[in-house]
């Protein structure tokens, strides 16, 4: 706990432990920069001296709890830290103490990359499947065109013009089928490719209408009528694009399984606008589907809760909820049994600036 001047007034045993500890007696009454100078605790923690003073104002001054997550790769190392600042003892003049918690969530954060993994497997799986039915289609029609041309040149009387026109017609379909299939193996491979993380400018409106294709490619989400209304000069996020289109494919299958074939209707609207201070995108797929119970809203983003039985592990939106929060996000649901749903996605315009991914 540090007061307003950032000195040293209270220091838990806890903190004493570890690689990085420091001797109670030692801390208290010490000036915190004093503290952060030394070199094993320096190296603990990556954020600049300036960053750090303008978050400990703004706990002072708003009286508000500021909660993140905090990269270390010491020691040849990656752990992961959870950090949250109470402001303690609020007066007209804002907070006189400001208490930090640091929690160790290495173990749980390891575990959540394992089931990411283990997701997106699965939902490749998924996509496979059905790739290799839609392949067939043309693949059949194809078939159809090579057999007519092995006949016409098998037959010992080849009409020059008539049967030029039907080489030409043939060979045209023959070349349509062709990037059909291109076209569905270039999207599973697009989202399957194992790549290394980067976080880059990505444009949400590119990203959503690539997963949509994606999905199309599908005969079994055909029948849904989706609708967009992507605001003009979206600003960009600060993201990882292959992740940001997990999302978004396990947002869309979680409504297309909620809806009926027939009737089944997504709309999907992106905006952006301000979140307190920070200027964010929204993204909201609103779905007319069976809708959510009530007493399970608060379920839905816990790993390994599914309504649908043994053929799902409940894997989707918890994995969707842990990368969206790793971009600096979150995700809101909105849901009434009978009626439908609307999940929003809600991230920071460049929430992972200078941020490396937990992965």
């Amino acid at each position: 706990m540090i007061d307003r001047d950032l000195t040293v007034i209270a220091w838990n045993k806890k903190r004493e432990d570890g690689p990085f500890g420091i001797n109670r007696n030692f801390a208290i009454g010490k000036k915190l920069w004093h503290i952060l100078d030394m070199n094993l605790f320096k190296a603990s923690s990556p954020k600049g001296r300036a960053e750090m003073e303008k978050e400990f104002a703004e706990v002072f001054n708003s009286g508000k709890i500021i909660e993140r997550e905090e990269v270390s790769t010491s020691f040849g190392g990656k752990s992961f830290f959870k950090i949250i600042k109470v402001p303690l003892m609020i007066k007209e003049d804002g907070a006189q103490y400001v208490l930090t918690a640091i929690e160790d969530i290495t173990i749980r954060r390891q575990l959540e990359i394992q089931l990411m993994a283990k997701n997106r497997l699965a939902a490749i799986g998924e996509l496979a499947a059905g790739v290799a039915h839609e392949i067939n289609n043309p693949m059949a029609s194809m078939a159809v065109c090579v057999e007519s041309l092995l006949r016409s040149t098998a037959q010992a009387s080849f009409k020059r013009d008539e049967d030029s026109a039907k080489f030409n017609k043939y060979l045209k379909i023959i070349e349509r089928e062709i990037y059909r299939c291109k076209d569905i193996t270039t999207g599973l491979l697009n989202f399957s490719r194992d790549k290394t993380f980067v976080i880059r400018d990505v444009t949400v409106k590119d990203t959503l209408f690539e997963t949509i294709k994606l999905l199309q490619l599908q005969e079994k989400y055909r029948s849904f009528k989706i609708s967009t209304d992507i605001k003009d000069n979206l600003p960009s996020v600060s993201a990882d694009e292959g992740q940001l289109r997990q999302v978004f494919l396990a947002i869309m299958i979680n409504a297309f399984e909620a809806m009926a074939s027939e009737s089944g209707a997504l709309d999907i609207s992106a905006t952006d606008g301000m979140d307190g201070n920070t200027r964010v995108v929204r993204i909201a797929f609103k779905d007319n589907g069976c809708g959510i119970p009530k007493e399970n809203l608060s379920k839905i983003f816990t790993t390994f809760f599914t309504t649908k039985g043994n053929m799902r592990t409940g894997l989707g939106l918890s994995i969707c909820y842990g990368i969206v929060t790793q971009h600096g996000g979150r995700i809101e649901v909105e849901s009434k049994v009978g009626s439908g749903s609307i999940f929003t996605v809600i991230l920071p315009h460049n929430g992972m600036q200078n941020k490396p991914l937990n992965q």
